[in-house]
């Protein structure tokens, strides 16, 4: 059942193709530790952990004008800054606009109708559902669970302070996970 009181953190009317780098924080499901475990402040990722790292180095092959930047999985959440180079509307191959027979909207330079551009107009939340839907197929095949927390956290890297910030956040997120808020052993805290 969906909550309906519950807001969304987009920002609203803004394109979320637009270029730029965007940090992007996906939590598993109730925040389970199902991706690997921090030992002496490094992450050690399982066979569920393993499948997410290779399923984001392969955002870049499925969705042209991107760069997946830093990343770091931890045992339940994963931080990534992925860059969007420049505005794209076909956004990777299981995502690009068909030609129906039955639809007669015009169409724009991309081949695509109104009503599918408008569709595509958001390339970050596609990228990260076709990230989520993509790990979970993969577990699934190999008789592995994964369930993702519905919606993710993203933030638009505005300048290069913000973005050496977010860069040193991610890069020692392994060093802070035992004060990490998303620790399960904070959690009464």
């Amino acid at each position: 059942m969906q909550n309906k009181n519950r807001k969304s953190i987009r920002l609203k009317k803004y394109n979320y193709s637009e270029p730029g780098d965007y940090f992007v924080t996906i939590c598993t499901k109730d925040r389970s530790c199902i991706l690997g475990d921090v030992r002496d402040e490094k992450m050690i990722l399982n066979e569920i952990g393993n499948i997410v790292d290779r399923c984001l180095l392969k955002i870049t092959e499925h969705f042209s004008n991107t760069e997946l930047d830093i990343f770091q999985i931890m045992p339940n959440h994963i931080h990534f800054i992925l860059r969007i180079l420049e505005e794209d509307f076909i956004v990777g191959n299981r995502h690009a606009c068909s030609s129906s027979k039955s639809d007669t909207n015009i169409r724009n330079s991309h081949g695509c109708s109104l009503q599918e551009e408008k569709r595509q107009y958001q390339k970050l939340p596609v990228i990260v559902g076709s990230f989520k839907s993509s790990v979970t197929r993969i577990c699934k095949q190999n008789n592995l669970s994964i369930q993702w927390q519905k919606s993710y956290y993203d933030e638009i890297i505005i300048n290069e302070k913000h973005y050496s910030e977010v860069y040193d956040y991610i890069l020692s997120n392994p060093q802070t996970w035992d004060r990490d808020r998303n620790n399960p052993k904070n959690s009464d805290k």
